[in-house]
This record gives structure tokens, C-alpha cells and sequence, in this order.
């Protein structure tokens, strides 16, 4: 696996120099931010029951109230409700 990967490493794209080591392989992949897709996520059932099973309150029971609670109004409430 290594080796692949190493080989992969020293391919070259068109216009860009080669790549010599893993940190410039690294430093050149796209990155993702993980936050920005968190929200909204979970189901609204998988909420309920994760936060039954781990006897956590949440500020409704059901899906209805939990559709109703993630409703933003402006972007003040979303970092409240989360």
C-alpha cells in the first residue's frame, strides 16, 4: 500500500511540479471542512432515540417538535440550537 501510494506521490499533473514527498502530496489534496456538513445530518428519530437511550432532554419529544426547533430563523438561532 505504501509503495502505491508513493508511486502515486511522484506522478506529476499537467503544470505542476512533481511531487517528492508525502507532506507535498498531503498539502496539495483537497480538503473538506467537516463542520459545515455536520448539522442536519441525524435524523430526527435517530435524535430521539440516541437522546432516550442516553437519558439526555431535548427541547422536544417527538418529530414534529424537533422539526420545529431546527427551523432557523437567522443565523443568531442556528448557533443557539446548536
Amino acid at each position: 500500500m505504501r509503495d502505491r501510494l508513493r508511486q502515486q506521490v511522484t506522478r506529476t499533473r499537467k503544470g505542476q511540479a512533481p511531487l517528492t514527498t508525502i507532506e507535498d502530496f498531503i498539502r496539495r489534496m483537497p480538503k473538506v471542512e467537516l463542520h459545515v456538513h455536520l448539522e442536519g445530518s441525524v435524523q430526527p428519530q435517530t435524535l430521539l432515540k440516541l437522546a432516550k437511550r442516553n437519558a439526555i432532554a431535548l427541547p422536544a419529544d417527538d418529530f414534529e417538535g424537533l422539526r420545529a426547533w431546527t427551523t432557523f430563523r437567522d443565523f443568531d438561532h442556528f448557533i443557539d440550537v446548536y
